[in-house]
């Protein structure tokens, strides 16, 4: 790499899965195998070439390493009583570590993440518009299923699962799962797909509003502003109602009032001008004062005999 990171280029790296955690994350655990150059300051006028080029040439560097997985390694051990044991050793790839691009590149996989291209994963062929769907069953891809279609030359499989017309550099490896082969191994990355993705997704989509188009907005605000409107007719509606019931229930009361005391108080206590009579109104509220004085009574009755 130069200074100014322009002239890059992309090792090819491993280990072995024998090694601890710990083990795996020193530099001393790794062994470089080879560079594929960056293809960013090639002039390609076709993506299809350009990643057929890029496979070429991880091809010629893993030569060494396929052929080692067909004959295989043999070595003599220890056991803990100190005898001579021959192993054969194998060395099939358990994970390929990588981002989401680079898995795409490595499976042979259309380059594209927007709702126009066809399927919107690597390793299952699960068309883009059924991703909203939860009860479409989705269906794994594997090495062999992708080889046959690439030597039959079924191209209209392989534009259906956004697959270029070639082989992966990778195919002919031998892999810990046999069935699935490289789309088993090319598992997603925590870093942008949990938490540059998934996690930052959703919080956005809980917590904040998508962007919509001008005539979209208009009609939504138009039913927002509807529905507003249709709420405050209710609400001014139930107010009046409201209002009415807690004015005859005072009326009501005061009438009451005033006819068992009728005897009682003197002329000019019954009939009282209007304006007072409009502020003894005031006084009366929805709550039945006597109502509330029993409930604390059968309260405190309670309270008593529990003693």
């Amino acid at each position: 790499m130069d200074n100014n990171g322009r002239l890059t280029l992309e090792p090819v790296s491993f280990t072995l899965g024998i090694f601890k955690q710990s083990v795996r994350r020193t530099a001393a655990a790794w062994r470089t195998i080879g560079y594929c150059i960056n293809q960013s300051e090639l002039s390609y006028k076709d993506g299809s070439d350009k990643a057929e080029d890029y496979h070429f040439v991880l091809n010629e560097i893993l030569k060494p390493f396929k052929q080692l997985q067909k004959s295989s390694l043999v070595r003599d051990f220890e056991d803990k009583k100190g005898n001579k044991v021959r192993k054969y050793c194998i060395f099939p790839i358990l994970q390929i570590i990588g981002d989401t691009e680079g898995h795409d590149k490595l499976v042979c996989r259309k380059a594209g993440y927007t709702r126009h291209h066809v399927t919107f994963c690597r390793i299952c062929a699960c068309p883009i518009d059924e991703t909203d769907n939860p009860d479409y069953k989705c269906t794994h891809l594997n090495s062999k299923e992708i080889g046959d279609a690439v030597e039959n030359d079924d191209f209209e499989y392989l534009d259906q699962i956004g697959h270029y017309y070639f082989l992966s550099a990778f195919h002919d490896c031998l892999y810990c799962d046999p069935i699935r082969g490289l789309y088993g191994c090319v598992c997603s990355e925590h870093l942008h797909v949990n938490q540059q993705g998934n996690f930052k997704r959703t919080i956005k989509g809980l917590f904040s509003e998508k962007k919509l188009i001008p005539s979209e907005r208009k009609r939504r605000s138009e039913e927002l502003a509807n529905v507003n409107s249709n709420d405050a007719r209710t609400s001014r509606k139930h107010k009046r109602r409201k209002t009415n019931s807690i004015v005859n229930y005072a009326e009501s009361e005061i009438d009451t009032d005033t006819d068992s005391s009728t005897n009682d108080v003197p002329a000019q206590d019954v009939y009282q001008k209007p304006q007072e009579k409009e502020k003894q109104k005031t006084r009366f509220s929805p709550i039945h004062i006597p109502n509330v004085s029993i409930c604390w009574q059968k309260i405190s009755e309670i309270f008593n005999a529990s003693k």
